[in-house]
């Protein structure tokens, strides 16, 4: 497992970073403050924050060159107002109206005011990292910091656009669904570990060593969400483990059965994705199709895959073991995870 001690340390230096940011008393700083879990709807403290793991893992990407992780604060912050930003604007677009076991921004404030909101916590990702008072990295590597930034939050756009498109299509195949997950969330753990390195040092091969590190991890980690999303305990997920049927999400183990089921179940769920509506009776139906294709373990093998092709680039870059060891450990309890 991580080591519990140095996870919390680069978690609360994050915190504290994220702070300076959100801490402004105009009401859409309280949206910002409820959305990242700091306090409830009317402003009091609250602890329903998440793990901010990929602001971790940009801090530990920059330990791992044997850089000061400080001096890549600024890259953790803006990948976490991304991150959220894109939770906010999600939560819009899925009309979802429950997120950590909370009411989503847009169901407590309406439509117009979480879109403002999701559109000032990107402006301020991008203020996290250019404003010159946070920190002294030269120019030339703020200006390629803000690329990777920006890079990674077009291919988020792309990604979202794809998962829209997806629900509205039964013919989808598993090329398909890993190039739109590469997009939505394998981008933005690419970005937190380029930042996290190039913001720490000047070589080269191992910012992209660890940015295709990260790719590959935000692949593994989003098919896990995919497996907790069905057959997770709701208890440690925070999660219905009904909404992704309910709300028909072409999943990978969807897709995999919707490809993979014999002919008649296939048509029987192909008619059941076709429909307005889903209630408790095409939830049985879908997870009785998903256990005869064995689609849970499936996705554990591609997820446990992509853990090994993250594993192997950290491999290859040739570190000494020590300064990756944090994040093998984080690679080794995301491994573990239920929620």
């Amino acid at each position: 497992m991580a080591d519990p001690g140095l996870f919390q340390e680069y978690r609360a230096a994050l915190r504290d970073d994220l702070s300076t940011l959100l801490n402004a008393s105009n009401p859409i700083f309280s949206m910002l403050r409820y959305h990242v879990g700091w306090t409830d709807e009317q402003g009091r403290p609250t602890a329903a924050e998440g793990k901010m793991l990929r602001g971790v893992l940009c801090l530990e990407a920059a330990a791992a060159t044997g850089g000061d992780y400080t001096r890549s604060l600024p890259g953790a912050s803006a990948v976490e107002l991304v991150h959220n930003f894109s939770l906010i604007h999600d939560d819009i677009e899925d009309a979802s109206p429950v997120r950590r076991q909370r009411a989503t921004v847009w169901k407590i404030w309406g439509h117009p005011r979480a879109i403002n909101a999701g559109d000032a916590m990107l402006v301020l990702a991008h203020l996290a990292l250019l404003n010159p008072r946070r920190h002294a990295t030269p120019q030339k590597r703020l200006i390629r910091a803000l690329a990777v930034l920006d890079a990674a939050c077009l291919e988020l756009c792309l990604g979202q656009e794809l998962d829209l498109s997806f629900e509205t299509r039964l013919g989808l195949t598993i090329d398909d669904y890993l190039g739109m997950i590469s997009h939505k969330t394998g981008a933005l753990f690419e970005a937190s570990l380029l930042l996290g390195a190039s913001l720490a040092t000047i070589d080269e091969r191992i910012i992209r060593g660890l940015g295709a590190f990260g790719r590959d991890l935000g692949l593994a980690f989003q098919l896990q969400d995919d497996e907790l999303g069905i057959w997770g305990d709701e208890a440690v997920t925070g999660k219905s483990a009904t909404s992704d049927i309910y709300e028909k999400k072409k999943s990978l183990p969807i897709i995999y059965a919707l490809g993979k089921a014999a002919g008649a179940e296939r048509q029987r769920l192909r008619d059941i994705y076709q429909r307005e509506e889903l209630g408790p009776a095409e939830e049985a139906v879908i997870r009785q199709i998903l256990d005869s294709v064995a689609a849970r373990a499936f996705t554990r093998s591609v997820a446990e895959k992509y853990f090994r092709a993250a594993q192997a680039e950290l491999d290859g870059l040739g570190l000494p073991p020590g300064s990756t060891r944090e994040l093998r450990e984080t690679v080794l309890s995301l491994l573990e995870r239920k929620a």
